[in-house]
């Protein structure tokens, strides 16, 4: 009987760390998608994310990103940032504000380093997984920080992960935090990534100018704030 018990328990936990290590691997198939993989093409992906805060209010953001290498256009109902290889120019909309910074040609050429991706994954490695639920094949884990091997200043006491196990893609992650942060609970739900070749990069000036170097009409009650160095419009 006492042997059936154990059996029962390490079949147990090796059913939620294989969840744990899928989770994982689609994470790292992400990220290898995003960052290098598709050098040199046009791709285009989507999330959405939702920021609780501890009076239960929820704001909502709706993120497109159209990228290829160092050129970015992204779009949300907060922010909208286009870059090329000079400038990049960021719009605030509940701000009416418009900002043109020089493009850091260090920056914009840096890809996400090994050290950062395996800091993350030795992060979500250390989380206790409570359940692994499975719904054809979609699973999704629960679990909990192993709050002693963690760094104290990230806040997080628990991760929520669905994912694809058969296509190896994430669908959505829910993280809570202590109540000692300043938010209660970030929810990120990954909806689309393709490649989009006929996408058209304009320069990142042109979303605010027009040909003439007037700002369009729609933005003629922001105010301008231009960070360049010794560049003149």
């Amino acid at each position: 009987m006492a042997v059936i018990f154990l059996t029962g328990i390490y079949r147990f936990a090796y059913a939620q760390k294989e969840c744990l290590n899928e989770a994982i691997a689609a994470f790292k198939k992400m990220d290898t998608k995003t960052d290098s993989g598709l050098a040199g093409k046009n791709i285009f992906f989507s999330y959405t994310v939702k920021v609780t805060n501890w009076e239960d209010e929820t704001t909502t953001s709706n993120v497109k990103i159209y990228r290829k290498d160092g050129l970015l256009d992204m779009q949300s109902e907060q922010v909208q940032i286009y870059q090329d290889d000079k400038e990049a120019l960021l719009i605030l909309p509940a701000q009416q504000l418009v900002i043109l910074n020089e493009t850091n040609k260090q920056l914009n050429n840096l890809k996400m380093t090994n050290a950062f991706y395996e800091t993350r994954y030795d992060f979500l490695n250390s989380c206790v997984v409570e359940r692994c639920e499975v719904n054809g094949d979609y699973k999704t884990i629960y679990a909990k920080v192993n709050q002693p091997t963690v760094d104290e200043s990230l806040k997080i006491t628990y991760v929520t992960c669905t994912y694809n196990a058969k296509q190896q893609t994430i669908t959505s992650v829910k993280i809570d935090y202590k109540p000692e942060y300043k938010i209660k609970q970030l929810t990120t739900f990954y909806n689309d990534f393709k490649v989009i070749d006929t996408y058209k990069f304009l320069p990142a000036r042109n979303y605010y100018f027009n040909n003439k170097g007037i700002a369009f009409e729609k933005y003629k009650h922001y105010t301008f704030q231009d960070n360049r160095k010794n560049e003149k419009l």
